[in-house]
């Protein structure tokens, strides 16, 4: 579509873009399946911090899984804002 319409520059970086995004990818898919771990579980603590952090989002995820009304409310008012 990009060279139809006469943008070869977007149609290249388009390419260039998803050659990057592929290596990255394999290169994960490469580690998770084919590579053996240095240790089986890691029993260091979490710092308080983290683990705070992590149950906020927790709840805020779970939250808005369940009861989405807000966040579509406060996403629909910045777009209405940000088209005006």
């Amino acid at each position: 579509a990009a060279l139809g319409s006469n943008l070869g520059v977007l149609a290249v970086v388009g390419v260039c873009t998803s050659v990057v995004s592929c290596f990255y990818y394999l290169r994960l898919i490469r580690i998770m399946y084919f590579s053996t771990p240095k240790t089986w579980c890691s029993t260091a603590r979490v710092p308080r911090t983290n683990a705070l952090a992590l149950a906020i989002s927790l709840f805020f995820l779970i939250f808005c899984m369940a009861y989405p009304a807000p966040l579509h409310l406060i996403t629909h008012k910045i777009a209405i804002a940000l088209c005006v």
